[in-house]
């Protein structure tokens, strides 16, 4: 008799609570794409293989979600800049000669250097000497210390777009 009660008391307490309690979601989503990485409200990648400026901005630029396209990485201070070369160096680029595209560039103007996405910033870290007006129009940053240098050469290249539900995005780009 006395588990009856239980059970019938247990009963009435669930039917009196149960609809005051609001039901839990299971279900999440993640900012970014699978091979993207979290950092600051923005997404990056790091292409699969080397290409030049342009068609990595291209490649960059195949990837979209509700909150914007990708672009080759804008830099805004230390913290991010130190966070785009610690990702490039888990990717394997790394030493003296191992360097990866950024959004900088002074394509249309010399000694003008803009970025890709259109932000504005004055940011810098340059390596010593840098930059130099030997017809380079392109920036690129060395994952073992940070610093930027202006080139031509095919590399590697860090993405970034604005983090975004990704069901809501859409890969537009091709991989390999």
């Amino acid at each position: 008799m006395a588990v009856g009660r239980t059970l019938l008391f247990l009963s009435m307490v669930s039917a009196l609570v149960s609809p005051l309690i609001s039901p839990v979601s299971t279900s999440y989503t993640k900012p970014c794409l699978p091979g993207w990485v979290l950092f600051n409200d923005h997404c990056y990648r790091i292409t699969p293989e080397k290409l030049t400026f342009n068609a990595a901005e291209a490649f960059c630029q195949g990837f979209a979600n509700g909150n914007g396209r990708g672009h080759l990485a804008s830099v805004h201070d230390d913290r991010e800049n130190d966070f785009i070369a610690q990702l490039a160096s888990l990717t394997g680029i790394g030493g003296r000669h191992g360097w990866v595209w950024i959004g900088l560039n002074d394509a249309q103007k010399p000694g003008e250097f803009v970025w890709t996405d259109g932000t504005a910033g004055s940011y810098r870290n340059w390596s010593p000497g840098e930059p130099t007006a030997y017809g380079e129009d392109y920036v690129a940053i060395r994952p073992m210390d940070g610093r930027w240098n202006d080139g031509s050469a095919n590399k590697r290249a860090v993405c970034k777009m604005p983090f975004g539900d990704i069901s809501s995005m859409a890969s537009l780009a091709c991989i390999n």
